[in-house]
C-alpha cells in the first residue's frame, strides 16, 4: 500500500499477521521500519535490494536464499521494533526489495516475507520501489564567524535573516521567516539583552522545511568574536 504521511510518500507492507513495514527515501538516504502487529517479537530481520529479477539470489528451484541477503539483522527477545537508514547512493533509483523477518522461538516460531509479488509463485515474495523526489531539502549544519564590530553595524532584522540564509547550501529555499528556531527576532533579542555578561558567542537557530515526519533541518551558528 502506499500513502502519504505529512505529505511525504510512504510504501507500506505486512509480514505476514505479524509485522509491518515502511520504507520511504529523504534527500539523500532510505528509511526501512519494521514493527510488530501480533504478540511475538521478531529474532531476524533480513533484506536485499536488486534491480532486476536475476540479481535476486536464488538457487536452480528458485528458492530464496537467505544466507546471500544484503543486510542480515538477528535481535535479542523483546525487539519490536526496528529502523535502517541506507543512504541512497548504496540503491538504485528503481529497485525490487525482498524483506524477509523471523518472529518468536521455539514451537512459537513463524516467518513472513513483505509485498505482493512474487516470481514462478515461489514461497518468497518482494514489492517495488522507485526513489522520489523529496520535497524538502535543508543542506548541511553551518557555522559563520564575524566580528563584534560588524554584528553591530547590522541595522534590521531583514539583514539578520539574510545573514542566517546565505550561511545555507545552494538551491535551498530560504525564503521562509517562520522557519527558523530560535526566531530571528528571538535572536536580535538575545543579542540585545541587557542582562547578556558580553555580546561575544554563538547565537545559533534551526531551520526547518516541511512539518514532522515529512521535514528537513539544517542548524546555523553566528559566532561573533
Amino acid at each position: 500500500m502506499i500513502t502519504s504521511v505529512d505529505g511525504c510518500t510512504v510504501h507500506q507492507y505486512d509480514l505476514g499477521e505479524t509485522g509491518r513495514v515502511e520504507v520511504r527515501n529523504f534527500h539523500d538516504h532510505l528509511v526501512i521500519r519494521v514493527s510488530k502487529l501480533g504478540s511475538n517479537s521478531w529474532s531476524q530481520i533480513n533484506f536485499h535490494f536488486a534491480e532486476n529479477e536475476e540479481r535476486f539470489p536464488t538457487n536452480k528451484k528458485g528458492k530464496f536464499l537467505l544466507g546471500q541477503m544484503d543486510y542480515k539483522n538477528k535481535y535479542p527477545q523483546g525487539t519490536f521494533y526496528e529502523e535502517f537508514k541506507i543512504p541512497l547512493s548504496d540503491v538504485p533509483r528503481e529497485f525490487m526489495m525482498v524483506v524477509y523477518a523471523e518472529f518468536g522461538s521455539g514451537k512459537n516460531k513463524s516467518s513472513a516475507w513483505a509485498g505482493g509479488l512474487s516470481l514462478n509463485e515461489a514461497d518468497w515474495s518482494y514489492f517495488e520501489y522507485k526513489v522520489s523526489d523529496f520535497p524538502f531539502y535543508t543542506g548541511t549544519d553551518q557555522i559563520r564567524e564575524i566580528a563584534i564590530s560588524e554584528a553591530l553595524a547590522v541595522e534590521s532584522g531583514d539583514e539578520v535573516r539574510k545573514i542566517y540564509a546565505n550561511m545555507m547550501d545552494e538551491g535551498v529555499d530560504k525564503s521562509q521567516w517562520y522557519a527558523y528556531k530560535p526566531s530571528i527576532d528571538e535572536i536580535i533579542d538575545d543579542f540585545n539583552d541587557p542582562s547578556r555578561e558580553s555580546q561575544l558567542g554563538d547565537y545559533s537557530t534551526t531551520y526547518t522545511l516541511g512539518s514532522g515526519e515529512c521535514s528537513d533541518s539544517v542548524n546555523l551558528t553566528l559566532r561573533i568574536d
